[in-house]
């Protein structure tokens, strides 16, 4: 085993937030506070299509296959609550695209400061696989032995819309093959 791919996986495990912190009623208050935002995935092409308030417009890159969904997880911007399970605004699921850079677009419950985290489930079990699934956060930093910061994957959702491009990041595989179109089936 190596060390990258040790550092891989033990950041990955702490990413998706796999053991449960312990919350008070302040912090739940919070999280439902956030909650109660309309929010969801919108059909192919409706980013700007009757929706109101803000979209958020996600570009997944870097997919080591076209196949399964995206598990698309929001965080507040509360250092206490990012990468906690109870601690997210909401967690998504969106097919994967059939065509390269195709937008994946969510509302979002407000203009404000948030964390992402997406995950590709590439087996549509909703259980993050470390040797098969890809990971990416909003900002893109490189996934290390230590759990990723509030502050590295911090982004603001504008008014209208909000473009990401995030760059999924694998622990088998070669980074340098990229799906490309339909021919990665």
């Amino acid at each position: 085993m190596t060390k990258a791919f040790c550092s891989f996986a033990i950041a990955s495990v702490l990413a998706v937030g796999l053991g449960q912190p312990t919350f008070g009623q302040e912090d739940l208050a919070r999280v439902a506070a956030v909650q109660s935002g309309a929010a969801g995935v919108l059909p192919d092409g409706a980013c700007h299509d009757g929706h109101e308030g803000p979209v958020l417009q996600l570009v997944m890159q870097d997919l080591k296959k076209r196949e399964g969904q995206f598990r698309i997880e929001l965080y507040p911007d509360d250092p206490d609550l990012f990468l906690e399970g109870k601690g997210r605004i909401y967690k998504y699921f969106a097919p994967v695209p059939d065509e390269e850079d195709a937008p994946i677009c969510v509302t979002v419950p407000s203009v404000g400061d948030y964390g992402l985290l997406v995950i590709h489930d590439r087996d549509m079990d909703d259980a993050p696989d470390f040797f098969s699934d890809g990971f990416g956060l909003s900002t893109n930093p490189k996934l290390q032995l230590k759990r990723p910061s509030l502050d590295e994957a911090l982004f603001t959702v504008a008014e209208d819309e909000t473009v990401l491009e995030i760059k999924l990041q694998y622990v088998t595989g070669s980074q340098k093959k990229k799906c490309r179109g339909k021919r990665c089936r």
